[in-house]
């Protein structure tokens, strides 16, 4: 679309509203309206491309976060950003999720899996240091089950406890995305082009 600053680099469907949200290289979010395409809002969020965009549970609001290491919340309710945190050490970042009840945050710089509260007020701790960059990550539909790629397998994790759940050999080669198709099938594609479908 010629009303973009760049290329864009992250896209998502509102859950319960008619609207795509889409972001882009130069780190501005564009509204549109889902059934014609028609920009009515634009917000320069962040400084580097933005790398992807979630929901909470009930859609208010919208997780966006920037390959240079940045989070931002923006709220629909309130249209505007409420919440923002910034690090160069979370440079990398390749997905950023809330977790069980909206509470938490789930976010990742390369290897790293670091966890916060939503509102941003507690100290970030990290979650989890892997052997391996992390590609992607899901949460579950009920939001009781967090998973991330590790190479060819997805690490489960119990998002009351942060126990892990299960290990799941998925993968051809190392899985580059992971996504939810409904309740119980999760859609895993690997760097070799294969796509494959799992119940879980």
């Amino acid at each position: 679309m010629i009303d973009n600053d760049g290329p864009i680099r992250s896209l998502t469907l509102h859950p319960n509203r008619n609207l795509i949200i889409h972001g882009d290289d130069s780190g501005a979010l564009y509204f549109r309206n889902a059934t014609t395409g028609q920009l009515f809002r634009k917000i320069k969020a962040h400084d580097g491309p933005i790398r992807q965009l979630t929901f909470n549970s009930s859609g208010n609001l919208l997780l966006s976060a920037s390959e240079d290491g940045e989070i931002k919340i923006y709220d629909f309710d309130k249209d505007a950003v409420v919440q923002s945190m910034y690090s160069p050490d979370y440079a990398g970042i390749s997905f950023a999720l809330f977790s069980i009840a909206d509470g938490f945050v789930y976010f990742n710089s390369g290897k790293k899996i670091y966890k916060t509260r939503s509102d941003f007020a507690q100290r970030v701790s990290l979650f989890s240091e892997e052997d391996q960059p992390i590609t992607d990550a899901v949460v579950s539909n009920d939001r009781s089950y967090f998973l991330y790629s590790n190479g060819k397998s997805i690490k489960v994790i119990r998002t009351r406890t942060d126990a892990v759940a299960q290990e799941l050999n998925a993968g051809t080669s190392k899985i580059l995305r992971m996504r939810f198709v409904n309740d119980s099938v999760l859609a895993v594609w690997c760097e070799d082009g294969a796509l494959s479908f799992r119940y879980f």
